[in-house]
């Protein structure tokens, strides 16, 4: 399959704001989808940010729907060239102090003579940080979340943030100046494209509902048989795509008027069971993992 791209005009505003206030900034938190924990570090905004000398940290966020035995193995990678990343689920309000000192400590590490404004709640800090990632990686759920109520909108939909603005969090004492999702502009690889369409970072309208359906099939097939098997009463056989449609469409009474296996209704069940964790827990950059360091170097150079 041919690599795609999806790169609206907001897009492109959104990475010059980035750049233009990335001096008001203490420190950037680059925000990853832990089941695609390459795919979805957009390695343009990673190269800007130390351009600029800023400190970083990267959030894995939706560690809770994630194959962490696979996805530590890239965690770890990272480690060894020197990227720290902290593993986090944004729904979980109790892991904000922990992102709050972790956050801090890279600041005054880079900083030792870090001065800023305290909270005369509880003395603490204050942050100014930028929150920066792929569309649909969880950035306004963690916002959120530290705020303590729904200040932003969320939804399991590419594109739901669509302007940069401020938002303040008292406790922790934290400002988060929140961007859009960017992805890139071209991307040089099917197999990075493919794994953010399956978490939802495309609007799926972007790619055929047939093709995004069918390799998300041939995916669980190769890598994740077992959660298929359970989920749809299979037995061990492997089968050809359209005979696992065509299986899984009559074994979900999904039938077109005709009296025909609905196959479309299977591929939105199929996107929509993976992208909620109701298929397990899942890690799409599976086909990246055997060839990590050599994709890690081609996206450092392209960047």
């Amino acid at each position: 399959m041919k690599t795609f791209n999806w790169f609206p005009g907001h897009m492109k505003k959104t990475f010059d704001q980035i750049k233009t206030n990335l001096s008001l900034v203490d420190i950037v938190l680059l925000m990853l989808d832990a089941r695609m924990p390459f795919s979805s570090l957009n390695f343009k905004i990673l190269s800007l940010v130390k351009q600029h000398q800023k400190p970083y940290l990267i959030l894995m966020n939706k560690t809770s729907l994630a194959d962490l035995t696979k996805t530590t193995a890239f965690i770890k990678y990272y480690s060894q060239n020197q990227i720290l990343v902290l593993a986090v689920d944004a729904l979980q309000k109790k892991q904000n102090f922990t992102i709050y000192r972790k956050a801090l400590k890279i600041i005054q590490t880079s900083k030792p003579h870090f001065k800023t404004k305290r909270s005369i709640i509880d003395n603490q800090p204050n942050i100014k940080t930028m929150i920066v990632g792929m569309p649909n990686v969880g950035k306004s759920t963690l916002i959120n979340s530290f705020v303590g109520k729904k200040v932003l909108k969320t939804a399991n939909l590419a594109g739901t943030t669509k302007k940069i603005q401020w938002i303040n969090a008292l406790k922790p004492n934290i400002q988060f100046l929140d961007t859009p999702g960017v992805l890139y502009h071209r991307f040089y690889d099917p197999k990075i494209s493919l794994s953010l369409a399956l978490a939802g970072s495309f609007k799926d309208s972007v790619l055929p509902l047939e093709h995004l359906g069918q390799h998300a099939l041939s995916y669980l097939q190769k890598y994740y048989f077992h959660n298929l098997k359970k989920r749809f009463d299979l037995d061990d056989n492997i089968f050809p795509i359209f005979d696992l449609v065509q299986l899984i469409g009559r074994k979900r009474n999904f039938y077109t008027k005709n009296s025909q296996v609905d196959q479309n209704k299977v591929y939105q069940t199929i996107l929509k069971e993976i992208r909620e964790g109701i298929l397990g827990k899942i890690n799409f950059d599976l086909d990246i993992l055997p060839f990590l360091d050599v994709f890690f170097k081609q996206q450092t150079k392209l960047s």
